[in-house]
């Protein structure tokens, strides 16, 4: 192709024309013109020749910048919205010789002439066969009851259903030179995951000390992070609280993933009420715990803090241990951190393991007593933390 502008290509779409000279041509992949979109949406470009570089991806939505993307894969997962609504998407593509090139689609909002709004209610299910999880089993090998009632599962998924999670890394004083090593394992669990899922890291002490955006690209969970330096006390439980309240606005399967001896000397909110939020989000904990003074699990009885003695500290942490068994999650005891990044790794591979069965609840305001029953025999399926044995 020659002269001073080069051709677009779209796939299904609206084209805009390119605005500077080169031989590269753009389609947009995904999402396609024609089809209604909302939620999660991935935008995907592909050049023509295949082999084409960037020097960087800008990719508009709605008119406004969503992201850049410099490096392959040309990939951007952006969230729309739940509105059936109209939506614009436009990239702008930087050759590494210098050309722009742009193109654009729109999507139309959805036509229907009648909205029903049914709440679909997710549940998530591990099944265990002496101890290692199942994964081949099908929408018709369940069964789900609310408060003894069996429930049509109207919709299954296994494994492919995104989540978005919150590691909350401990980083006071007594921490020292092993934050380096708990964010490297946050680091790997951000690699073990999926394109569609997305984390943040928090770190904290006394306070907030550190927060990453929520993000799939794991070099961006340790930008910045050279100037953190452990400081302070433990504020456990109001830094899980914040976690909880970042992870309210996200869709889908919600997941935190704590790294702390688990001794809380700072917090103002009493665990009793951060359990209450972790329960009404609907998240996921997981407590990686770390041995305290002299290794042991507990703290000391004659440790006191600004707002607790040591009784009451023992209380804080059996509260915590039960928010964990209530959500779903599990407690990971590490000899020494260096067992992080392998448990962080695993927790990620449990994630993908598990089966969401959804349907519509009776009763919107009320979550009724659940039960899940697979239908062959042999094996045991964990839901909401709780253990079934199935006949």
């Amino acid at each position: 192709m020659r002269g001073s502008a080069a051709r677009v290509l779209l796939i299904g779409g609206i084209l805009t024309g390119a605005q500077c000279a080169g031989a590269v041509e753009v389609l947009i992949v995904r999402p396609v013109a024609g089809q209604p979109v909302f939620g999660q949406v991935e935008i995907e470009v592909a050049p023509v020749p295949k082999d084409a570089l960037a020097s960087k991806i800008e990719f508009y939505v709605d008119g406004r910048l969503a992201g850049v993307v410099d490096k392959l894969p040309y990939q951007l997962i952006v969230d729309v919205g739940e509105s059936a609504a109209e939506h614009h998407f436009e990239v702008v593509w930087f050759d590494v010789s210098g050309p722009r090139t742009s193109a654009s689609l729109r999507t139309p909002m959805v036509n229907a002439d009648e909205v029903v709004n049914v709440e679909l209610r997710q549940v998530f299910v591990r099944v265990e066969r002496d101890g290692r999880a199942t994964n081949d089993l099908k929408r018709e090998d369940f069964e789900l009851y609310e408060d003894g009632q069996r429930q049509e599962i109207i919709a299954f998924e296994h494994g492919d259903v995104p989540f978005t999670a919150a590691l909350l890394l401990d980083a006071s004083t007594s921490m020292g030179q092993d934050l380096a090593t708990a964010t490297a394992g946050a680091k790997g669990f951000l690699s073990a995951i999926s394109p569609l899922d997305e984390a943040k890291l928090l770190l904290f002490s006394s306070r907030l000390l550190f927060e990453t955006p929520f993000t799939n690209i794991p070099a961006i969970l340790t930008l910045g992070l050279a100037g953190v330096r452990p400081e302070g006390g433990t504020a456990l439980n109001d830094a899980l609280f914040v976690a909880v309240e970042r992870l309210r606005e996200r869709r889908g399967r919600r997941v935190v993933i704590l790294l702390s001896d688990g001794v809380d000397i700072e917090s103002v909110l009493p665990m009793a009420r951060v359990r209450l939020e972790v329960a009404a989000a609907g998240a996921l904990l997981y407590w990686l715990r770390l041995p305290g003074e002299g290794g042991d699990l507990k703290p000391p009885m004659h440790r006191s803090s600004t707002w607790r003695n040591g009784r009451e500290h023992e209380r804080e942490i059996s509260a915590l241990l039960r928010s964990v068994r209530d959500s779903g999650g599990r407690v990971v005891v590490l000899a020494k951190l260096e067992e992080a990044p392998a448990e962080l790794a695993l927790i990620a591979r449990e994630l993908r393991e598990q089966y969401m069965l959804g349907y519509s609840p009776r009763a919107a305001e009320t979550v009724g007593r659940l039960a899940v029953k697979v239908r062959q025999a042999g094996l045991k399926a964990r839901i909401e933390g709780r253990s079934v044995a199935d006949d």
